[in-house]
């Protein structure tokens, strides 16, 4: 049964948080990544989930095996379609620490790869709050722009002595 999956993280711990951790991956990140393993290790629960930081992805190979690599992902030449998945090793995702600059091949039918497409050819997904961010960066500097006015203004100020009633300052 599906629902007796448990991850391998420290947290989640339940497959509840793992769907919670999926929703939260998937607005925040715009895709998710869940390697699919299994455990024979653990009675009863065959099926181990992975999640892996789309940061994990090795941008820097661009071929492999003869294929195209965008983005750390392998796609066949003439359907688009991903192959593999290259992920940094040294990441708790990718196993234990074998060095900087070394990657993992995984195969695509072990990958959980969620992301909404919006164009022709798009291989990785984008955060649902991309298209805001330069708004609420621009309305951070312009609230700080204008509390750092009003302090500035606070700092001046006008003395303004009346004479006593018998004429004298």
């Amino acid at each position: 049964e599906f629902a007796d999956a448990r991850s391998t993280e420290l947290l989640p711990e339940s497959f509840i948080d793992d769907q919670e951790l999926f929703l939260r991956r998937l607005i925040e990140d715009g895709e998710v990544f869940v390697y699919l393993g299994t455990d024979t290790s653990l009675p009863g629960v065959p099926l181990r989930l992975m999640f892996i930081e789309p940061d994990s992805l090795d941008l820097g190979i661009t071929e492999s095996h003869g294929n195209p690599v965008v983005m750390g992902v392998e796609l066949d030449e003439k359907t688009y379609r991903p192959i593999a998945y290259h992920i940094k090793q040294g990441t708790t995702e990718a196993g234990l620490f074998q060095g900087p600059g070394k990657t993992i091949r995984i195969d695509a039918a072990r990958m959980l790869h969620v992301f909404k497409r919006l164009r022709p050819k798009q291989v990785r997904g984008i955060p649902h709050l991309a298209v805001v961010m330069q708004k609420f960066f621009d309305l951070d500097e312009w609230t700080d722009a204008e509390l750092l006015g009003n302090k500035i203004a606070a700092c001046f100020g006008v003395i303004i002595e009346m004479p006593n009633g018998d004429g004298t300052p």
